[in-house]
């Protein structure tokens, strides 16, 4: 049970206040685009996944919300898609792994390892906004 602090009303309804955000990247781009796309690597299907987990365990209402967005970044390494509040991306996404993400992570605050975007490519980012972050490193050259 949600304690009534912790709801907000939104459309006619109470939802809890959002515990989490999911941001799944469909930026397409045209084909033999230098820098690619997450649509060219699949990403419809895994925002159709997500979609489907999170109205099947009706997550809507639990504090979870979902959005897709254009570009987040990385895109040679897509599908790709970001956890909020802690800016936590994942990359090389497969609609099998929606479940397991919000299993894990959303539901026990344990980030999948295995889906992380390479240390690597995060390194330089030192805990602070990742949106901006991917975008400063491609005007800077660090991605291309």
């Amino acid at each position: 049970m949600v304690p009534l602090q912790q709801l907000s009303y939104r459309q006619g309804a109470l939802y809890a206040k959002t515990q989490k955000h999911v941001l799944v990247c469909v930026q397409a781009r045209p084909a033999g685009h230098p820098r690619s796309s997450c649509q060219e690597k699949g990403c419809a299907a895994v925002w159709q996944a997500f979609s489907d987990e999170f109205t099947a365990r009706n997550l809507w209402v639990s504090g979870f919300a979902l959005t897709n967005t254009g570009c987040l970044g990385p895109c040679h390494l897509g599908p790709s898609m970001l956890v909020y509040p802690e800016g936590i991306m994942y990359s090389g996404l497969k609609p099998e792994d929606a479940g397991v993400i919000i299993d894990e992570h959303l539901m026990f605050d344990q980030p999948v390892e295995r889906l992380l975007v390479p240390a690597d490519v995060r390194a330089w980012d030192h805990g602070q906004n990742p949106v901006r972050n991917w975008r400063y490193g491609f005007r800077h050259g660090r991605f291309l």
